[in-house]
């Protein structure tokens, strides 16, 4: 199994620009990687302090999140599509890690 470590630095970012390099990351591990070794690891999906998060925000509301998505399904950027007609073999892994247990519900 390949193993690839990467970091990428987005300046002047915008969402486009997310779905973009996104799109590139599935794919290179869709070509290398084989169905039970297909990960993609998005670190510091809440750390404000440092810039690093994939929450919505006041600049961009859901547009990254929104992104990703687009990517990780191979949709169009500025097409939108009916989710509920995608592939129904299609497996996501989401990890949270929840300090307050009274909110599970409303995260959920």
């Amino acid at each position: 199994m390949p193993r690839t470590f990467a970091r990428t630095i987005f300046s002047y970012y915008s969402p486009e620009k997310f779905y973009m390099i996104n799109k590139i990351i599935v794919e290179w591990t869709k070509q290398n990687n084989n169905k039970e070794n297909r990960f993609i690891f998005i670190n510091e999906l809440h750390e404000w302090g440092e810039g690093s998060y994939l929450e919505p925000d006041d600049k961009y509301g859901y547009a990254s999140i929104n992104s990703l998505s687009k990517a990780l399904f191979n949709l169009s950027y500025v097409k939108i599509n009916n989710l509920i007609n995608m592939n129904k073999t299609c497996k996501i892994l989401v990890q949270a890690n929840i300090y307050y247990e009274n909110l599970i519900n409303d995260i959920i």
